[in-house]
């Protein structure tokens, strides 16, 4: 019967704007936990960048942004693409580029400034890093 017809119709209706719903708010879930994922990541960056003149590892920043280093390590990769120790590693260079270029600083000195208490191993970074010996790059660039 028609009435019939109607409330089957109804019925399905009903079906298909509570899967719809059910689906935004998956969606909706999905983001948050997305965004509440990068947070400590963002934290993290945020603490490597002030402290990068430190002796820093990936237990102790994971242990200020309140994670397990191992769970932290997972995520950390999965949000920037690189690993902790690569991470670090760039943010180390790039400000001993700008002391480099800026040439305020004496090369020795840069090492340390930028987290590295053996200079050999720093040059031997920060070569890898560029290309170019700090001594190299200075002369390039300032």
């Amino acid at each position: 019967t028609k009435t019939e017809l109607h409330m089957e119709k109804t019925i399905v209706s009903l079906f298909e704007k509570t899967i719809e719903y059910c689906c935004e708010l998956l969606s909706i879930g999905l983001e948050t936990r997305k965004k509440n994922n990068s947070m400590p990541v963002h934290d993290a960056i945020n603490y490597i960048n002030c402290h990068y003149s430190q002796a820093l590892s990936l237990e102790i920043v994971s242990s200020e942004v309140g994670f397990n280093a191992s769970y932290f390590s997972t995520l950390f990769k999965k949000e920037t693409g690189k690993n902790f120790l690569e991470y670090l590693t760039s943010v180390r260079m790039e400000y001993a580029k700008r002391y480099l270029s800026e040439g305020k600083v004496k090369i020795g000195e840069i090492g340390e400034l930028c987290g590295y208490h053996d200079n050999k191993h720093f040059s031997k970074q920060f070569k890898k890093y560029t290309g170019l010996s700090p001594s190299q790059y200075k002369k390039l660039y300032f």
